[in-house]
């Protein structure tokens, strides 16, 4: 097996380890407040805040704009996901870059818990943390019908709402797809990147809250046959990995 790409998890010696956060967003006023809340609470901070409109027609840049200097705003026209993340990796200042979709909310130690993992662990090229599903009060009855399923359980999927990665990752696997299906592009661009060579890590907590609600995409999955594909394919590389282990 090819030796995989050098890794930068470790801190630079001249340039201190920081955390840019990106936060996609289309017309997401109702919950993009709480998710910025979500990052400014973090017991170890992000160096900025990137929230990145991709074409809104709603009041998503009203709230935004609310948290005044505490974050920046960049805006596109919509482009979808892929497109918006990938704005944000190319204005991000810092050395490690953190994902965080505008319906979800990080957990209050997900960025230091990770920084430190990075830290005490340089080989890891992309860091995921498990996280839960919650659905908003208008879902009760769907939330009933799922309990005890798996929706309703601790997950440990890339999503890149728990994802850090060094900045230097995107230069060595690159950006994310921004043609085609919207709905999986972290997945695919993680089973991409672990395919050349990345080293992926799942701290095995609960870190991240997904939030369903009328609006996401998430609660469709069940019907999608391109996700069941790629969590097939997610499948066959977690086995490989554990047959095949990267040398250290």
């Amino acid at each position: 097996m090819a030796s995989p790409p050098q890794c930068y998890g470790m801190p630079d010696a001249v340039r201190p380890p920081s955390v840019s956060c990106i936060i996609p967003a289309f017309n997401a006023a109702p919950f993009v407040g709480e998710a910025i809340e979500s990052a400014l609470e973090q017991t170890r901070p992000p160096q900025e805040i990137l929230v990145v409109d991709d074409g809104s027609t709603d009041r998503t840049v009203d709230v935004v704009r609310s948290f005044g200097t505490r974050l920046a705003y960049l805006h596109q026209r919509h482009l979808g996901v892929a497109a918006a993340m990938n704005t944000g990796v190319r204005a991000a200042s810092g050395t490690h870059i953190a994902f965080l979709n505008a319906d979800d909310l990080w957990r209050p130690e997900k960025l230091a818990r990770q920084m430190t993992r990075l830290v005490e662990r340089a080989e890891i090229h992309l860091c995921f943390t498990q996280y839960r599903n919650f659905w908003v009060p208008e879902l009760v009855e769907e939330e009933r019908l799922h309990q005890g399923s798996s929706l309703s359980r601790p997950i440990s999927g890339w999503s890149a709402s728990t994802l850090l990665t060094p900045r230097e990752t995107f230069e060595h696997f690159g950006l994310f797809e921004e043609s085609g299906a919207q709905q999986h592009v972290e997945l695919v661009w993680a089973l991409r990147a672990a395919q050349q060579g990345a080293i992926v890590d799942v701290i095995p907590d609960v870190l991240m809250d997904r939030r369903l609600h009328p609006g996401n995409l998430s609660r469709r999955w069940a019907m999608d046959d391109d996700f069941f594909q790629l969590v097939r394919t997610w499948r066959d590389f977690r086995r490989t990995e554990k047959e095949e282990p990267h040398e250290e």
